[in-house]
């Protein structure tokens, strides 16, 4: 698998992405979630930054699977495709713009399936 990020974070990604698979919740990132993901954007710490990562990824892992996933915000948003998904994504959260530390880019559903190639 292509990527920037490093053994461990991918193994972590990995375990995190099987434990949550039923995440989000009657696919919806509610409003109260998306502030806690917004504030996690604006606090500039590492775990956060890591806390912030590992929610989206788990919402691109649903999208993935081709579950439509509401985001409870003004106006409400409906992803129900990765591009849509990065699109918002990348458009809330710009610092995953570029590959890095923390890649975005990931397919999630491949990491699960295939991640130990």
């Amino acid at each position: 698998m292509n990527t920037t990020m490093n053994a461990d974070q991918i193994a972590h990604l990995k375990s995190s992405l099987t434990r949550d698979a039923s995440l989000p919740f009657n696919n919806t990132v509610t409003a109260s979630q998306l502030d806690a993901l917004d504030e996690a954007r604006e606090y500039d710490a590492a775990s956060t930054y890591n806390f912030l990562f590992a929610e989206l990824m788990i919402v691109k892992y649903a999208v993935g699977r081709g579950r439509c996933i509401t985001i409870e915000s003004t106006p409400s948003v409906t992803l129900d495709s990765v591009d849509d998904f990065m699109d918002w994504a990348i458009g809330r959260y710009p610092a995953f713009a570029e590959p890095a530390y923390h890649d975005l880019y990931i397919d999630p559903v491949a990491l699960v399936w295939d991640g130990d190639r």
